[in-house]
């Protein structure tokens, strides 16, 4: 490889080699085992693996026999990951054994930091943890009303009072105006009303027209577009059209924002 080293060639290059490892202990990643003591352990110049356990200790354990090299293994005496003098520059703790060339490989539950990435390598990270907030989850019974939630009741009563009114302009503009169904009815009456061969038909078309937009229709035509439903009784005056267009919009706005509110229930 033209003089290059590989990492094959580094990796083969640590078999039958001694590895002086630092350890600090942390519960699951590296303590002793049941009845020794870990100030026994910190005594020790070189603490032998099978009076440990955790991830790490079987993480390095694992690498030893894929590699082949041989492990010294101690307790750094401080017990402590390593903290930086910011006047001085030093490190303590297990980075301070590293710094210093005393150990090879420090292994425990070390989290990385800007600073300590400056003066030591680490590994790829086995485990990312971060700051999280736990909270109880609200418990929510069974409504048959929860429908109404994502709206407030104020703003639910001024939609049913909106609604009323709408439908009572309309009634007003079909009766007064002689473009609506009941005002054209009106308008035209005088015509055809005296004519005795009509009174038949004039009938008919008095009662549908008295039909056609009253208080009850009008409040089925606004209830429906409410509920994104058609109907088949509108305005035909241009008031009218006016009138029910301004509703048509209240129900848009309203329809966006219940089902944007709708999601969290």
């Amino acid at each position: 490889m033209g003089g290059v080293e590989t990492v094959s060639d580094f990796v083969s290059g640590l078999a039958n080699k001694t590895i002086r490892v630092a350890c600090v202990f942390e519960d699951v990643f590296l303590f002793p085992k049941d009845g020794v003591s870990t100030e026994y352990l910190k005594n020790l110049t070189e603490v032998p693996v099978d009076l440990l356990q955790g991830y790490v200790i079987d993480f390095i354990l694992k690498l030893q026999d894929v590699i082949g090299f041989n492990i010294s293994m101690y307790v750094v005496p401080s017990g402590t990951y390593g903290n930086k003098d910011p006047s001085t520059g030093e490190w303590d703790g297990l980075i301070s054994e590293m710094v210093g060339r005393r150990a090879d490989i420090g292994i425990g539950a070390i989290f990385i930091t800007r600073d300590r990435k400056e003066d030591i390598d680490y590994t790829t990270p086995f485990m990312d943890l971060g700051l999280q907030i736990i909270m109880k989850k609200p418990t929510v019974a069974n409504d048959a009303f929860r429908f109404f939630a994502p709206l407030s009741p104020t703003l639910w009563a001024y939609i049913g009072g909106t609604l009323f009114v709408v439908s009572f302009i309309i009634t007003i503009i079909n009766k007064l105006s002689p473009y609506d169904h009941h005002g054209s009815f009106i308008h035209n009456s005088c015509a055809i009303s005296n004519e005795p061969k009509k009174q038949k038909k004039f009938l008919k078309i008095k009662k549908k027209s008295l039909e056609q937009l009253n208080f009850l229709n009008a409040t089925w035509m606004s209830v429906a577009s409410l509920l994104q439903q058609g109907t088949d009784k509108y305005p035909q005056s241009l008031s009218g059209q006016i009138t029910a267009a301004f509703w048509f919009f209240l129900v848009l706005l309203v329809t966006s924002t219940y089902t944007a509110n709708f999601q969290p229930f």
